[in-house]
């Protein structure tokens, strides 16, 4: 369900983009019985999708196993033969390596990029300690990795492992969890909670290794026991029903009654079971697995309000802060669950206050038009990189708009750049305004760090972002310092170094740059020197000047020796 909603996503994001999407299941994905109410083929939310092999896994033991090993990969390869074209992009998620060589095999043939998504670490996956696990691992990381044309890591861990198997000539980019907040035709103030106690929720996949459930169920064991509560723990999702293997541990808790376990259910149902639920944990151990990999449900969670318990494995810490955004615990201190749990259904609107705090830091950094719009630019790298010595001579040839948009500057709409080489080696963190003037030899900084630093913390990086709002003048040989932010209708005098941020309305100048007087007290202090010029042809404007009294140009006042 997570992995779905996560596609759902991108989806959305590259459409917004004005990107056309196509998803197709190479793999059957239920079993008989089961129904997530989608037909295998159709439309939703304005994506078309196929399961190309079907729905539906065979009873039959001998078919099931032909369809896994054989059947499925023979006809998706033929079918993505058919269908993808020259100059799109096949994005593949977790496949079997024999269908991801098919699949590359299809890209080569077909002139077509392919990108893997990389959620999880290949080492903590399956039957990690036998002996064909590891050859297919090492077959994967030296053959069929370097054949890829991007990347998608959803962690810092996994980028840094992409990194060191691709090719040279592979792009790779990290994107976090997803969220999106458009429940579609769910009126959530004119339904009901689907309990009448507090309940906590756990969506998806029930993996110890990944889940820690029988943490989770033992930290909600003693909670009960020492407080009496009557709240409940309900699971959703494929291993949530009577074959589940955690069943036993529930009876001998004494907690099988206050469990629920609903199996699959619909999209609809799942939102409105997060929309009302107390809190929902999100238990990650310390393992090669959890170290890697970013919870999709703990975005899914953070969006509804609720109140998130997690662990400080993995970079959701890089987000969120202890007691502020959710409730962040080391991994296998029990102590701290049940205490936190006792926290969030005794201190509602506290907790309720920190949930909401959680949202917006979902709504600010995992939103999926933001994301979109990366994957976009992303995509377009890839062909890109195919025409450096083309790229080379348009450079010369493109507007400095156009040019900053291509390497990855948010800029708006007529501004003056004149100068390529005013950004930073890492413009997708620089963002400008309309109607911006950066004139010739100015440099904007978005990084930080020396050799005395990486002496000692080799691996030492810092960032700041710089934002550039409207109408903004910087002149000549300005250094604008990671961090910054010039409010709207500001100046920066030349050769001002900027270290700090400059208000709204404001001249600066200086090293470093310090405020001057207001733009109104500037445009004052020199509206009689105003010669009405601007627009005129050169030899007019020459004619003009050359003919002006002497009282109209600007003159300014000596120096004096300081004493």
């Amino acid at each position: 369900m997570a992995a779905a909603k996560r596609r759902l996503c991108y989806a959305k994001g590259l459409m917004n983009e004005g990107h056309c999407i196509n998803i197709h299941i190479c793999h059957k994905c239920f079993e008989q019985g089961d129904d997530d109410g989608f037909a295998e083929q159709g439309e939703y939310c304005g994506i078309s999708y196929s399961y190309i092999n079907g729905k539906y896994k065979h009873k039959n033991k001998f078919l099931r196993t032909f369809d896994w090993f054989l059947f499925d990969y023979v006809k998706s390869f033929f079918y993505a033969l058919k269908r993808v074209h020259k100059g799109e992009v096949m994005y593949v998620y977790l496949y079997p390596m024999f269908m991801q060589i098919l699949l590359i095999l299809v890209s080569y043939m077909k002139g077509s990029k392919i990108v893997k998504e990389t959620c999880e670490h290949p080492m903590a996956l399956g039957n990690v300690n036998s002996k064909w696990h590891k050859f297919c691992c090492w077959f994967q990381f030296y053959f069929v990795m370097p054949r890829y044309d991007g990347f998608i890591a959803i962690s810092r861990e996994l980028d840094k492992f992409v990194c060191k198997y691709k090719s040279k000539r592979a792009e790779s980019i990290i994107v976090p969890i997803l969220v999106d907040d458009n429940v579609d035709g769910i009126d959530f103030k004119n339904i009901k909670s689907p309990y009448n106690v507090p309940y906590i929720i756990h969506t998806g996949t029930m993996y110890e290794q990944k889940d820690s459930i029988s943490k989770i169920i033992k930290a909600f064991s003693r909670y009960k026991k020492e407080t009496g509560s009557d709240c409940k723990l309900v699971f959703t999702g494929p291993h949530a029903n009577e074959r589940c293997s955690y069943i036993p541990l529930m009876e001998e808790l004494g907690v099988r009654d206050s469990i629920d376990l609903l199996g699959l259910v619909s999209t609809e149902q799942v939102a409105i079971l997060q929309h009302f639920a107390a809190m929902t944990i999100i238990y990650k151990s310390d393992n090669l697995q959890t170290r890697n990999c970013f919870p999709t449900k703990l975005g899914e969670m953070l969006i509804c309000g609720v109140p998130v318990i997690t662990t400080t494995i993995g970079d959701s810490n890089l987000y969120l802060e202890n007691k502020k955004s959710a409730f962040i615990m080391e991994p296998d201190d029990e102590d701290a669950l049940v205490f936190y749990m006792n926290e969030i259904l005794t201190k509602s609107d506290a907790a309720n206050s920190i949930g909401m705090e959680g949202k917006q830091v979902a709504e600010k950094y995992f939103n999926l038009i933001y994301q979109g719009r990366r994957l976009a630019e992303f995509f377009n790298l890839l062909f890109l990189k195919e025409y450096k010595v083309i790229n080379r001579v348009l450079k010369a040839f493109m507007s400095s708009e156009e040019y900053a948009k291509r390497i990855g500057v948010n800029i708006g709409e007529n501004n003056f750049v004149p100068d390529k080489e005013t950004w930073s080696s890492e413009p997708y963190l620089i963002t400008v305004g309309n109607n911006c003037q950066i004139t010739m030899g100015v440099r904007i900084f978005t990084h930080g760090g020396g050799q005395p630093v990486r002496e000692q913390i080799p691996d030492f990086d810092a960032f700041g972002k710089v934002v550039i709002k409207d109408y903004v003048y910087i002149g000549n040989n300005s250094l604008i310092m990671p961090g910054v932010t010039i409010g709207d209708h500001s100046i920066i005098a030349a050769g001002s170094i900027v270290t700090k941020s400059v208000p709204p309305n404001t001249v600066v100048a200086g090293n470093p740059a310090t405020i001057v007087c207001s733009v109104s007290d500037y445009i004052n202090r020199n509206i009689c020197y105003n010669t009405h010029t601007k627009g005129l042809d050169k030899e007019v404007k020459k004619h003009v000047l050359q003919s002006m009294p002497e009282e109209k140009f600007i003159v300014k006042k000596m120096l004096k020796h300081e004493r």
